[in-house]
């Protein structure tokens, strides 16, 4: 306690009363007012455009790398097929060598002989090649061709369906007219398709042959039709022939 209060509360005990009081009253410090606490102002809200745009930034990096890791897988898979088409042409180049082989001579794992080979192995080891080598050729041209075939018969077939289809609703076709058609067709097909072996379907003779075909094949279906269903077949048709109404038109 402070000093001015002890001497003020001694007075006023000794003088007592309502004097005492007073003097108490006007001797005793009067306590400061509470200063109120000042209120934080509000924080201003928060920007997080920062945030957002970083975030944005690193969706684009991982975009791009995932985008980057699919197209390294592509190329890996290219890789281990044209690796796998190595190792199958070098063991047939194996097979050949070691058929090749005189008795009593034993291939190392290199594919080298123990004895040098003479010029008359050697020949016989370059012919095995060669005959390898073509059979393989050959084998890949089978095989191209046949997917050729397949899939030209596909796109044919469908032309060769709607034709009959079409005709069938504006002439009223017999059983036996749609089967001719069937057959006309599937002739045409075969010409059609070695055209496209033959690798002329997009040269200038190609197209000319294409349109030959096009037109006999139109020609003979034209000839199962009766004098009245020809007229019809015309019209429908037109100059184009038979083709303009194979994939959709008219």
């Amino acid at each position: 306690m402070k000093t001015t209060t002890v001497l003020a509360a001694v007075i006023a005990a000794l003088v007592g009363g309502v004097v005492g009081a007073l003097v108490f009253s006007q001797l005793a410090p009067v306590a400061p007012a509470p200063v109120p606490t000042p209120v934080a102002a509000e924080a201003d809200s928060y920007d997080d455009s920062a945030v957002r745009s970083e975030t944005r930034r690193n969706s684009d990096a991982i975009a791009n790398l995932q985008g980057d890791l699919l197209r390294l897988q592509v190329r890996l898979k290219d890789a281990d097929d044209e690796r796998a088409i190595l190792v199958n042409e070098n063991r047939k180049l194996k097979e050949a060598a070691a058929s090749t082989e005189p008795e009593g001579v034993t291939a190392k794992p290199d594919g080298s002989t123990v004895e040098p080979a003479s010029p008359e192995l050697e020949a016989k080891v370059e012919r095995a090649l060669a005959n390898a080598l073509e059979k393989a050729a050959e084998k890949e041209r089978a095989e191209k061709e046949a997917a050729t075939r397949k899939q030209t018969a596909g796109w044919m077939g469908e032309a060769g369906e709607t034709i009959t289809k079409k005709l069938d609703a504006r002439l009223a076709l017999t059983q036996y007219q749609r089967d001719r058609i069937t057959e006309i067709m599937a002739d045409t097909t075969d010409r059609i398709a070695d055209l496209m072996v033959a690798g002329q379907g997009k040269s200038e003779d190609g197209r000319e042959q294409w349109d030959t075909i096009w037109r006999e094949t139109s020609e003979a279906i034209r000839n199962e039709m009766g004098s009245a269903q020809q007229t019809t077949y015309d019209e429908l048709v037109g100059e184009r022939g038979v083709v303009s109404i194979a994939w959709g038109g008219k």
